[in-house]
């Protein structure tokens, strides 16, 4: 994970048995950045996100709008060169804060004509209507499928074993990828 908290003083207020406590204490604090997200060049979005995993995001991202189907859409990921110029060398720094992906499927750029809007809400904030959300994806729940009240419940307390950021901060949430036993297999934190 990349820079995930920051250790600075703040102001903080504390309520203790009704009364309010105001003061300044070196505390850590869950740093939330922007990430510039290019296709092929072209701005294509500025998100906010907690640095560290903005490789599966804009892959999430670029899929979850539609524009790229399968990970192999997308041939090269790097991160560009960020504005900060080093007053030692006078280079420019980078920020991580830039990322260019390139589509190994020309054919996907007449679709992308504008810059989308996002947020720091969940992804489907911003969208037009539910059947918009719909359409873009293309994976289906199997109405088949169930799992145990009992084993969500074991995930949920696993995973607030595996969230650093906000065992550090109380800053941070999270989510996890589960499998049927309530395994977890990914587990990702964000502001």
């Amino acid at each position: 994970m990349g820079r995930v908290t920051d250790r600075t003083r703040i102001r903080t207020v504390r309520v203790r048995e009704g009364r309010l406590y105001a003061g300044r204490k070196s505390d850590y604090v869950a740093v939330e950045e922007p990430l510039d997200i290019r296709l092929n060049g072209q701005q294509l979005s500025l998100t906010m996100r907690t640095p560290g995993h903005d490789l599966e995001l804009i892959h999430g991202f670029l899929h979850s709008e539609g524009i790229i189907r399968h990970r192999e859409d997308i041939s090269e990921a790097r991160y560009c060169d960020g504005a900060v110029v080093d007053d030692g060398t006078g280079f420019a720094q980078n920020t991580y804060n830039v990322m260019d992906f390139t589509t190994s499927r020309p054919q996907l750029l007449p679709l992308v004509t504008k810059n989308f809007t996002t947020s720091s809400a969940c992804g489907v904030c911003g969208s037009e209507s539910i059947d918009a959300v719909r359409r873009k994806g293309r994976f289906t729940l199997d109405r088949g499928w169930s799992i145990e009240p009992r084993v969500i419940l074991a995930a949920a307390r696993a995973l607030t074993e595996q969230q650093p950021v906000f065992a550090r901060t109380g800053g941070a949430h999270a989510a996890a990828l589960v499998d049927r036993e309530g395994n977890l297999l990914v587990v990702r934190e964000d502001v």
